[in-house]
Order: structure tokens, then C-alpha cells, then sequence
């Protein structure tokens, strides 16, 4: 079962490459927990799922590469790996000038001149798959290329592969903010998604910094390692584990109703390879933490504040899949992320929680939970969100970049309805 990635912008092919180098360091890694025929089926499971192997061996990413400028795909095309696997160079969408972080000129003028070359690329690559499972769209909110385009391209996509699966991981940007019509592009980006993909998967800027300066022990992060951090994260719900075996079962699990389809992702241990020889943790440990990071909507194990309960303060869900990876992964109750108090009243319990499980370790960690998560964390976000967009809207700030590539104030008024209903549905599950 393949995944295609689509990568977006600057930022969607920078996650993209961090993706497909974990897959990678996952699948080169040792495993000798597990049996020789246990390993090799991992292994080539895994190696299919993302990659064509070429008639000398090598491997080449099942991903089309998209972006406005070619400094980014470029360097990613030229790059020298340790590990070997390369892009397709006829994979590739771009142009020779951005889209100036304006949404409307990602999506109304790039949109139409690269659609073409996207959908023959995007076909390239599913017809070299024999059994495809599912698109990935990777992109930024809040600039130009990976909003704009990256609507354009989803909506694109749900036209010409009307039965493929999408799902989408977003980059919020930071709440200091990133660039003045973030709020803008973020809120038409959403709005436009919500409505072609089957699930769209967030990833917060602020977040993965906190992450990033807890493995490196307090000092500043960068982006390439911020994005090390999203692509580990996102091979560890994506690489196989039985019995969800195919990116179209995840989905359905996940995102029973199309008005539910913004999931969150939790995992732990989060540690840098330094602290995890020193480091040991049992399954109850990592069930018992993983359960909490869900109840407070924490995106680390540490720092939690405990004494918070589902029963004072409930983060709903609609649906949960966990991941669990790693010796004696069997053992672990994982039904404690199955509890009544987790969900709302009409909720199925056979319906709502699925774990997945496998005994090979993930890359260098001996034990590993993830937990995709279909629930309220999103009204944190989207309700600052509405709230800075429609003050911008309201006072008509910046509305005449828009209107100069083809936008309309009506298109804006759309936006916000739809993403205020999703905002409403999530509220009423409490």
C-alpha cells in the first residue's frame, strides 16, 4: 500500500525530505528484537510504502515536488545523502519568482499555470504504485506558495483522483506571528482544505521549538532541526504497524464523520539520542503519560500539569488511533486511551479507538507511543485565529493585495463560515 507525497512550498519539501530521511534511518536501523522474517516483511513494506526501488537498487521518494522558486527543490535534488535514496527531477513543479506571501497569487495565478504539470507529475507517480493507499500534502499556512497553491493543488487533486485519500499536515506559524497577513492565508488555506481532504493534521511552530529546545538541552533551534522534529513524528504514525495496514483504514477511523477532520499528534518519549542511553521507560509509564499529553493537550511528556483530570476538564475526542512500537509493545493497555470520559455520549466504544502495534523498534528508540488524536485541541487555535482575521477583515486591512490577484470579499465571507461551523462542531462535543 504506497503513499504519494505532494510537497509545498518552502516548507512542505523541507518536511517532505525530513520524512523520507526517518523512513529511511527506521529502515536501515537494527532490529534484533524481532525475527529475520519479521524484519525483512517490515522492511519491505516500509521500503514500498514510500519509495520505487530503480532497476540498480536504489530508491527513489514517491513525492512530486512543488514550489514558486527553484532554490529550495533545487538543493533538495542535488543533495548528497548518507543514506541513499534521491527525488525524481521529472517529479518536479516550479516556477522562477515566489508568491510574495499572497495567497491569492499562490492560488489564482500559480494555480492555473502549474495544474497541468502537477496533475501529469502526481499521475506519473501513482501509476508506478501498485496498490496506492493514499496522498500526502505537505504545507505551510501562513505564506503564499504552500497556502495558495496548496489549496489549488488539494482541490485539484480531489477532482482528478476523486478516490484517493487525503491527508494534509499543516505548519501553523508562530503566534508572535510570521508575516502580517499570516491570520489571511491561514484562514483561506483551512476553509479550502476542510473541504477537499479527508483529514488535515496540525503541527504548531511553537510547539515543535519547545521540543526542539528540550532535546538540544535548552539552546535555540533552527528550522532544519524544527522540521527533523515534524518528520520523525509523522514516520512514526506512518510507517506499518498491524492491524491498520492501508492510509484509507487510518482515515476511516479517524474521521468517521466529514464535519470531524482536524487531528493532533502526541508522542512519546521525546528524547535526543544523548539522553535515551541513559533513559528507561515501561509501557505502563508511556501509556500512562500519553494519556495525560491527550487530556491536557500537551505536545510533551514533560511538564504536564497532573493534576488535571477528563473529569474537570475534558479534551473530547471523536476518534483516537494509537501507535506502539517496540519490545513487548503487546503487553501495554492501551484502553486506558479508550475511557468513557474521553469521548462523547453517542460515541461507539468498538468504533472509536483503534491500536496499532509492532515489535521492531522505531529508529533508536526501544520503546515508542504515538496517538493520532480527532479532537478539540483545534479550538485553541481557530478561535484566536477568527478572531485576528475578522478584526483584519472587518477594518478592510490588506484586503487590496487579494483583490488584485482575483480575490473578492465574498470569497473571504466563505471562508470564515465554513471554518465557524467547524469551529461550532467541535465546541458542542463537550
Amino acid at each position: 500500500m504506497s503513499i504519494v507525497s505532494i510537497q509545498l512550498g518552502q516548507c512542505g519539501n523541507q518536511i517532505g525530505e525530513e520524512l523520507f530521511n526517518n523512513v529511511i534511518a527506521d529502515v536501515r536501523s537494527t532490529a534484533p528484537n524481532v525475527s529475520p522474517a519479521e524484519d525483512a516483511s517490515y522492511v519491505e513494506t516500509s521500503t514500498d510504502r514510500f519509495f520505487n526501488t530503480k532497476k540498480d537498487g536504489s530508491l527513489e521518494a514517491r513525492a512530486v515536488l512543488i514550489d514558486t522558486e527553484e532554490k529550495v527543490i533545487q538543493c533538495l535534488l542535488n543533495r548528497r545523502r548518507p543514506l541513499p535514496w534521491s527525488y525524481n527531477a521529472k517529479s518536479v513543479c516550479s516556477q522562477r519568482r515566489g508568491s510574495g506571501n499572497n495567497w491569492a497569487q499562490g492560488f489564482c495565478v500559480f494555480g492555473d499555470v502549474v495544474g497541468h504539470q502537477v496533475v501529469d507529475a502526481l499521475r506519473s507517480q501513482v501509476e508506478r504504485c501498485d496498490r496506492l493507499s493514499g496522498l500526502l500534502l505537505m504545507l505551510s499556512l501562513a505564506g503564499g506558495t504552500g497556502s495558495g497553491l496548496g489549496a489549488y493543488v488539494s482541490q485539484l487533486v480531489a477532482d482528478e483522483f476523486p478516490k484517493c485519500f487525503q491527508l494534509a499536515p499543516l505548519v501553523w506559524p508562530y503566534d508572535s506571528g510570521e508575516v502580517i497577513v499570516q491570520s489571511y492565508n491561514s484562514l483561506l488555506t483551512l476553509s479550502h482544505l476542510h473541504q477537499h481532504v479527508e483529514a488535515l493534521l496540525s503541527f504548531s511552530n511553537d510547539d515543535v521549538e519547545r521540543i526542539g529546545q528540550r532535546l538540544a538541552a535548552g539552546k535555540q533551534v533552527n528550522f532544519s532541526e524544527m522540521n527533523s522534529i515534524i518528520g520523525h513524528q509523522l514516520a512514526s504514525v506512518l510507517q506499518p504497524a498491524e492491524p491498520i495496514a492501508s492510509f484509507s483504514h487510518l482515515l476511516n477511523v479517524l474521521c468517521p464523520q466529514p464535519d470531524y477532520k482536524l487531528l493532533s499528534l502526541y508522542s512519546c518519549p521525546q528524547l535526543s539520542e544523548r539522553t535515551l542511553r541513559y533513559t528507561t521507560w515501561t509501557w505502563p509509564g508511556l501509556m500512562k503519560h500519553l494519556r495525560q499529553m491527550l487530556i491536557t493537550n500537551c505536545s510533551q511528556e514533560e511538564g504536564m500539569n497532573w493534576s488535571v483530570k477528563p473529569e474537570t476538564k475534558r479534551n473530547i475526542s471523536v476518534a483516537n488511533v494509537a501507535f506502539l512500537r517496540g519490545i513487548g509493545c503487546q503487553s501495554a493497555d492501551s484502553h486506558v486511551l479508550n475511557d468513557d470520559l474521553l469521548y462523547p455520549l453517542w460515541s461507539p466504544p468498538q468504533f472509536r479507538f483503534a491500536s496499532c502495534s509492532t515489535r521492531r523498534p522505531f529508529n533508536h528508540y526501544p520503546e515508542m507511543a504515538s496517538l493520532l488524536s480527532n479532537n478539540q485541541s483545534f479550538i485553541s487555535r481557530l478561535n484566536p485565529l477568527l478572531e485576528r482575521a475578522w478584526r483584519m477583515f472587518s477594518s478592510k486591512a490588506y484586503l487590496h493585495q487579494y483583490q488584485l490577484y482575483g480575490l473578492c470579499e465574498n470569497d473571504f465571507l466563505d471562508s470564515f463560515i465554513i471554518l465557524e461551523q467547524a469551529l461550532m462542531n467541535y465546541k458542542q462535543l463537550s
